[in-house]
């Protein structure tokens, strides 16, 4: 009977550990809507900045695109840049005492810099009429296009997915 028992024990465990990391495997998603679009527009995405649990900051650029923003950054290496977008989104976080937010003028001109530098690495993956769905925490530079230019200019776009539920 006592190894019965424990048989039956180590199969419950076991079940257990199996149950749960099912739910933490499945992939989670979200969704960046763009509002407002014309009917013509297109919507094409890089991801700019990604998770890096080896930075101080615990974010990294990615895709290249830590030279865009160092055209605006000037003689900032990318934790400091990282940490002023922090501060900009976000003026009550804990950042490095002495860091200066950026401001609204400088992070446009790096989102253009982006759009110009990064323009072969854009892509269309996961995008849906006005949605982009996207599977990794970071921020996102999405530029919407359109044949019709007479009426419609769209600026370049940043969109920042937490490690929250989405």
């Amino acid at each position: 009977m006592k190894k019965i028992k424990k048989i039956f024990s180590v199969l419950l465990t076991l079940a257990m550990v199996l149950g749960m990391s099912m739910t933490s495997l499945a992939a989670s998603s979200a969704k960046i809507t763009v509002n407002n679009l014309d009917a013509k527009a297109t919507l094409t995405s890089v991801q700019i900045i990604a998770p890096d649990q080896t930075t101080e900051t615990g974010w990294a650029f990615v895709n290249g695109a830590a030279a865009s923003f160092k055209k605006v950054f000037t003689g900032l290496d990318d934790q400091s840049i990282i940490w002023k977008l922090i501060k900009y989104a976000d003026a009550k976080a804990k950042v490095p005492e002495g860091t200066v937010a950026a401001t609204a003028g400088e992070f446009q001109n790096a989102m253009q810099n982006v759009e110009t530098d990064l323009k072969d690495s854009y892509s269309d993956a996961g995008v849906k009429d006005n949605e982009i769905t996207v599977h990794n925490a970071g921020v996102y530079a999405v530029k919407a296009t359109t044949s019709d230019t007479a009426n419609y200019v769209y600026s370049p776009m940043a969109a920042y997915i937490s490690f929250g539920t989405y």
